[in-house]
């Protein structure tokens, strides 16, 4: 998965997150407020605990320890995302996900042709 697809997911993981959670102090007050790069192991826990994706697959996929690099997603951690994220299927996902990076990195080209 490239790197804009992963910021797609991670966003989309933490907006349900935000839904779902919405009244759980420690994740609003305490982990969401944080900078990703600021997340501690015991952060990725509770993210894994509410998520069902397993701690590692969550600190690769946000870049803990500031690694970037593409890499695949597990068929098990996909089934996992979709059904945590609401969706019938991965390519349904995958689709809304390509569509958003285009999106972003047309607006993220736009303002920076501007800005020049």
């Amino acid at each position: 998965m490239n790197l804009y697809l992963q910021e797609v997911l991670r966003k989309k993981i933490i907006t349900q997150l935000q839904k779902s959670y919405k009244n759980d102090k420690k994740l609003n007050d305490e982990i969401f407020v944080k900078e990703r790069q600021n997340w501690t192991h015991q952060d990725f826990e509770e993210v894994s605990g509410c998520t069902l994706l397993h701690t590692q697959f969550l600190k690769r996929l946000f870049e803990y320890g500031n690694r970037q690099s593409d890499f695949q997603i597990s068929s098990a951690n996909r089934l996992k995302i979709i059904e945590f994220l609401g969706y019938r299927s991965w390519e349904d996902l995958e689709t809304e996900m390509i569509l958003r990076a285009g999106v972003e990195i047309f607006i993220e080209r736009f303002l920076n042709k501007d800005s020049m």
